[in-house]
């Protein structure tokens, strides 16, 4: 896939694309990654066709424990927060909840140490998911969401689950299907950012592409597959039939920003790490900002309530 040969479609809109880099993939089989972005719903996605057992062996490569116990305090406010948004979305504690790609099942524990009680949680098989058994919550284990009853639950959770999926629309379908009349959609996903648009920029120049293209690296990958914008997200929600759509973006920062700074700046491009001090007040702006990186988009829906089961 070259710059000027790409035809990739964008899995959303079914837009042309245009090629941004290509980066190394050094988890599971593909070696390269080819980024893309639709030029019609401004979609940044993965273009190669990637299997489930690609994924999987991906995933495979990865050391989740340390990962969580990395993103704890982040993901605890994270939870916090959606909690609050689903009661302002009418949800009460009683009401019957499903989190889709429940991981090792925190934000359902989370939920229920806060007063839910009507919990259930979906992940692919092989997920370890031993804590929720141990809670008496329920798990669905399939790839293809069949597994899981119409018409069953009040909501349904993703939270940072949207950017992993091969195919956003399957996922937007099944839910509405599971969701009761009136049910809400609920999700997290990253979101295609000013700093990002000004990266896709960077990484065509000649000396500071590496900048560009390292960045790019870390927003699609084998595990983040498309990031989306406002548009995007809406298509997909009008075409499964969801209503009373609402997106707000904010900035949502895992690591303090000099970390972001030396890890993928300074050790990237083999510079000095004590260079992080001096770039971060600089760099600020455009990763911790909502101004120009509002890398994460919060979205609810609904199931209309006049929908049949």
């Amino acid at each position: 896939m070259s710059d000027a040969a790409s035809t990739t479609k964008c899995k959303v809109c079914g837009g042309e694309s245009y090629y941004l880099c290509a980066t190394p993939n050094t988890h599971g089989e593909i070696s390269t990654i080819h980024h893309c972005r639709c030029r019609a719903c401004g979609l940044v996605f993965v273009g190669n066709a990637i299997t489930f057992e690609q994924l999987g062996a991906a995933y495979a490569t990865l050391d989740t424990r340390s990962y969580y116990r990395e993103v704890g305090e982040t993901e605890e406010r994270k939870f916090a927060a959606s909690l609050r948004d689903l009661r302002q979305l009418s949800l009460s504690p009683s009401g019957s909840l499903i989190d889709i790609g429940t991981g090792n099942g925190a934000f359902l524990l989370f939920a229920k140490e806060h007063g839910f009680q009507n919990l259930s949680g979906h992940d692919i098989p092989g997920e370890d998911t031993a804590e929720l058994a141990q809670s008496e919550i329920p798990v669905y284990k399939d790839f293809d969401y069949t597994a899981i009853p119409s018409s069953s639950f009040d909501a349904a959770t993703l939270l940072d689950v949207m950017e992993h999926v091969p195919d956003p629309h399957r996922v937007a379908r099944a839910i509405y299907r599971i969701l009761k009349p009136g049910g809400i959609l609920y999700f997290h996903s990253p979101s295609v950012t000013l700093t990002d648009r000004i990266m896709h920029v960077i990484q065509k120049l000649p000396l500071i592409g590496k900048i560009g293209r390292v960045w790019q690296q870390g927003r699609t990958s084998i595990f983040h597959l498309q990031n989306y914008t406002p548009r995007s997200i809406e298509l997909v929600l009008r075409q499964a039939n969801f209503d009373a759509i609402a997106i707000r973006r904010e900035n949502e920062l895992s690591w303090p920003v000099r970390r972001y700074v030396k890890v993928y700046l300074c050790d990237k491009q083999g510079l000095p790490a004590s260079l992080s001090y001096l770039l971060t007040p600089f760099l600020y702006p455009f990763l911790a900002t909502s101004l120009f990186n509002p890398n994460k988009a919060i979205v609810s829906a609904r199931k209309p309530a006049s929908a049949g089961s």
